[in-house]
């Protein structure tokens, strides 16, 4: 009974409840006298600060023109970020280029390729180097680890035309290397129907295989020998034919490139 007593709560007195009263009744006469004023501004203006902040970052939230700013801000980061990485990719192949070139003792001349297709010829590149680079026409253009894609037709002051060896009118003397680094010419690579690689001219006595790796000849002026050309990956043969045709295949997609090397003399 004695700890019941205990956790019973406290009732408040008539007397406190008599002092709460007066008290409330003196601030709502106070109020209306206005010996309260001062005191109530002080508080409104108080409060006004942390109220009109959140009214602003509201309005803020929910302006369609600003959202729509920061939106486009987003997307040119965005933007800028994609092109911050295209960068790096180039830097990377080109460094990767020019490295393999270095341990062949080979000079050229880093390009970029800024246009595809002239006079509705996608075999022809516009790359960003001219004859202020020491470049002019008949020289070769390589990619990745040598691999050679095409020959300048046209030089101006500060861009080329590339093209490609794909295209019909393209054509380049090649050979087979053996263990020494020695060959013989055994035909001339050209274009094929604007899309692919024919080995052509082979002598009929040569002979060649499927998965031979085929390399520019050297006796072209301007042309160093020893780069590669690609893999012969089909052999047509006719017994009523003099020479041998082969298909040949090369280990690159042309239509996605981005760098390229204009091989010196």
């Amino acid at each position: 009974m004695h700890n019941m007593q205990k956790s019973m709560p406290k009732r408040i007195s008539k007397s406190k409840i008599f002092y709460l009263f007066i008290i409330i009744f003196l601030i709502i006469m106070f109020h209306y006298i206005g010996i309260l004023k001062p005191l109530e501004n002080l508080v409104i203006k108080g409060l006004s600060y942390p109220l009109n902040w959140v009214s602003t970052a509201t309005k803020d939230i929910s302006n369609p023109l600003q959202n729509e700013e920061l939106k486009n801000k987003i997307i040119g980061l965005e933007n800028r970020i994609m092109e911050l990485e295209e960068i790096l990719s180039q830097n990377e192949i080109l460094s990767n280029q020019l490295d393999f070139l270095k341990q062949k003792n080979i000079q050229s001349v880093p390009a970029k390729v800024v246009s595809r297709g002239i006079n509705q010829n996608s075999n022809l590149l516009v790359i960003n180097r001219g004859s202020k680079d020491n470049l002019k026409k008949g020289l070769i253009v390589t990619i990745k680890e040598g691999l050679v894609i095409g020959k300048l037709v046209n030089v101006f002051d500060t861009i080329s035309h590339v093209l490609l060896l794909t295209d019909s009118y393209s054509e380049i003397s090649a050979t087979i290397l053996n263990e020494n680094d020695q060959g013989s010419i055994i035909g001339i690579v050209k274009g094929k129907l604007n899309i692919s690689l024919e080995l052509s001219m082979i002598p009929k006595d040569e002979q060649i295989q499927i998965g031979n790796i085929i390399f520019t000849s050297g006796i072209e002026e301007e042309i160093p020998a020893g780069l590669l050309l690609g893999e012969i990956s089909e052999i047509s043969r006719d017994e009523r034919d003099l020479f041998k045709t082969a298909k040949i295949w090369q280990p690159a997609d042309t239509k996605n490139i981005t760098i390229v090397n204009v091989i010196l003399p």
